[in-house]
């Protein structure tokens, strides 16, 4: 009765500060503007993302890390509570709220990753602690929240989940709530020792299986519960829609009550999202604050519709549907996605309080709260498992801590909303953010699309032999589409008996003369120089207003460090390009090193919009010492190009078992400038480096500049000449 009597009275101003200080946020940041949401969704699907850094964290995983269990397994539980308050009414207050707590979380993921500050080994300490503690200059009011937020750490992170494994494995499968919690401590201890780096790769892996999972379990629970249950009285749009009003007082704080029981448990600007989205790498805090917007919407809309449509129609049953004996594929594919959910939710609120409780009490204090939540999670199995707690207990917790550290986070953030809204005024006005919805749907497009898998079976298609007289047809049509010069290959068409054979045609004897004066660089391939410049700083333009590194373009490389402050260029092969790779100078191929990587298209579209773009793709990089400097050919794969071959190595890329591969020659084999180097199975680019002051650019050649192979390129110097 006292935790009923002391979540009642914490609930109620939760929700209130959450609307009215929603409303506030949403109209001083300007949240009712769309391209606010779609930047988020652009900045989670990686296409304004950099390669990653150590230590670092991209906006998926992180966000994924972060709110991914919440917004699923916790937002459902948050609507089983809110249906059982206020019935299907309680959903488009849900949709409402959605809007208004996604300012809540810009705010505070802005401001935590404005506010992180820099541990040992450039360890990230990050979260809303540190905001009140440096933005408000609150100290009391940052370890207050934060001993709030461990807390409630452990009850939702330990506690719930532990709760939830036993209302589904134990209640239906009779497996012991004590193994499985037991089983999940070990797969934290294995995951959360590695730090944010290890749990950004479990959660690279995890969620995508996850959804996969999910979305099965989904379609089978809607299938089943449709086809298993009577209808229901009324329909569900008309009782969600009677129910939207409430006509007395009692309707209306059941709807209070059940609004705030589901951010709860979705964890609406609790800290644990801000936690996470301080790691993430970027110099843009706005970046890091938008990104969390998707994952609200996800919660917001998604989670809780399905769920509510669910116990609308199937009732109590609901659970028996999805998780009993009698489920047979389904109770394999939902099991399956709750324990993939479970093990991030447990990770995810191990990390961020752990975050808490060592700003609270230093590195013991964080060893401290780490062994308190394992201890919680087992011995919470165990009660669990013997009856002595229960899980209306356990909600209870949750709710009043949660919305405890939850008026205090949305509290600092409305104070210090204006250091968020000047972040956001700041990134909104870089070309990054300047959005062009239709290029921007298509560069989302092709994120989502599964180059590799794509590439794959294209090169598949390219290796098939037709008969004769198909082959020539596919040939003509392919080579009158891209205007193809075919009187400069070697042969006629009726020589090719594939596509690859013709993409990878050789050019008839005196066609590409190559420059032999002395010193001379040669462009290896025919293609347009879409950039040349300087590496200043470590960095290389890719576009106007877009960057990448020279180091995580050459990663893994002993080579590497040589090329700062060298010079580069890149060159663009188009289909109808001659697609063999020669060697721009002659000297020793010292080796090579091979990074596994996407496959996007390198055209001008996705130069412009896919943000660190060539150190994301697949790329090979041979290393050539001419006497006078070294030289990096670096070729990077791209949609369609099936592989990229070597001839002084059996070494090819797109496999389908990759890793990452460094290979430095005892014996280094000679390369003759001109000879064969490589070839791409479709178009792409390969990118010159140079170390620094060991080569100039010939006067004429400018960006845009279409080369041929062979064409004089620059001149080799010795090192220091200018």
């Amino acid at each position: 009765m006292y935790l009923e009597t002391m979540q009642d009275n914490l609930l109620l101003p939760f929700v209130g500060l959450m609307l009215l200080g929603g409303l506030y946020l949403t109209i001083k940041l300007r949240l009712y503007r769309f391209p606010y949401q779609f930047l988020g969704l652009r900045i989670l699907s990686g296409t304004l993302d950099w390669k990653a850094r150590k230590g670092k964290l991209s906006p998926a995983q992180a966000i994924a890390a972060g709110a991914l269990y919440n917004a699923s397994a916790g937002a459902a539980l948050g609507a089983v509570l809110g249906y059982q308050l206020a019935g299907p009414g309680i959903l488009p207050w849900v949709w409402i709220s959605a809007f208004l707590v996604m300012p809540f979380e810009l705010t505070l993921g802005t401001l935590s990753h404005r506010f992180r500050e820099r541990g040992p080994g450039n360890l990230a300490l990050t979260g809303p602690h540190w905001l009140m503690q440096k933005g408000l200059r609150a100290t009391w009011l940052a370890h207050g929240f934060a001993l709030v937020f461990a807390l409630c750490a452990i009850v939702m992170g330990a506690l719930v989940p532990a709760s939830l494994l036993d209302a589904t494995f134990f209640e239906f499968w009779d497996v012991p709530t004590s193994s499985l919690t037991i089983l999940l401590l070990i797969a934290l201890i294995l995951i959360v020792t590695g730090g944010i780096r290890r749990i950004g790769r479990f959660t690279r892996y995890a969620s995508p299986t996850f959804f996969v999972v999910a979305v099965i379990a989904t379609v089978l629970l809607l299938f089943q519960s449709i086809t298993h249950t009577s209808p229901p009285d009324s329909g569900f749009l008309k009782q969600m829609a009677h129910g939207f009003f409430p006509r007395t007082p009692t309707e209306g704080l059941q709807i209070s009550l059940g609004l705030a029981c589901y951010w709860c448990f979705a964890a609406g600007g609790g800290g644990t999202l801000a936690t996470f989205a301080g790691t993430i790498r970027t110099q843009h805090s706005a970046k890091a604050g938008l990104a969390t917007l998707p994952a609200t919407l996800l919660a917001g809309f998604v989670s809780s519709t399905l769920t509510v449509y669910l116990l609308h129609r199937a009732g109590p049953d609901v659970l028996g549907f999805a998780f009993g004996p009698s489920a047979g594929w389904l109770a394999f594919a939902a099991l399956g996605a709750l324990a993939i959910i479970v093990t991030l939710g447990a990770t995810a609120w191990l990390y961020s309080g752990w975050q808490a409780a060592r700003f609270a009490g230093g590195r013991s204090g964080g060893a401290g709260y780490i062994v308190l939540f394992l201890v919680s999670l087992v011995s919470g199995g165990f009660l669990l498992e013997l009856e002595k707690i229960d899980l209306q207990t356990i909600i209870a917790l949750g709710a009043i801590t949660f919305s405890l550290s939850g008026i205090l986070a949305m509290t600092a953030a409305i104070l210090r909303s204006r250091t968020a809204g000047l972040e956001l005024q700041l990134y909104m006005e870089t070309d990054q953010a300047r959005s062009i919805i239709t290029r921007d749907l298509l560069l989302l497009f092709f994120h989502a699309l599964p180059g590799n898998t794509v590439s794959r079976l294209f090169g598949w298609f390219s290796y098939t032999r037709f008969p004769r007289p198909i082959m020539r047809v596919i040939l003509r049509v392919f080579a009158n589409s891209y205007r193809i010069n075919l009187d400069e290959m070697e042969g006629t068409l009726e020589d090719y008996r594939s596509l690859n054979l013709f993409f990878t045609r050789p050019l008839r004897a005196g066609v590409r003369p190559v420059d032999r004066a002395a010193n001379v660089v040669v462009s290896p391939v025919d293609g347009m120089l879409s950039r040349m410049g300087p590496v200043e700083d470590g960095l290389m333009i890719q576009a106007k207003g877009m960057m990448y590194s020279a180091a995580d373009l050459l990663e893994g490389s002993a080579f590497a460090p040589g090329f700062e402050g060298g010079q580069y260029c890149v060159l663009y092969l188009s289909p109808q390009d001659y697609h063999r790779i020669h060697s721009p100078a002659e000297g020793r191929v010292l080796g090579y090193s091979y990074q596994p990587g996407r496959l996007f298209p390198v055209n001008m579209l996705a130069v412009h919009g896919l943000h660190g773009l060539f150190p994301k793709n697949e790329r090979l990089t041979t290393y050539i010492d001419t006497g006078r400097g070294k030289i990096a050919v670096v070729k990077v794969g791209a949609t369609n190009v099936g592989r990229i071959r070597v001839t002084y190595d059996r070494m090819r890329t797109n496999r389908w078992f990759r890793r990452p591969r460094a290979v430095n020659y005892e014996h280094p084999p000679t390369m003759e400038r001109g000879a064969e180097l490589g070839r791409f199975e479709m178009g792409s680019t390969v990118i010159l480096m140079f170390e620094p002051g060991t080569f100039r650019f010939d006067p004429e050649i400018k960006d845009g500049t279409r080369m041929q192979y062979g064409q004089r390129l620059g001149v080799l110097q010795r090192r220091g000449r200018k």
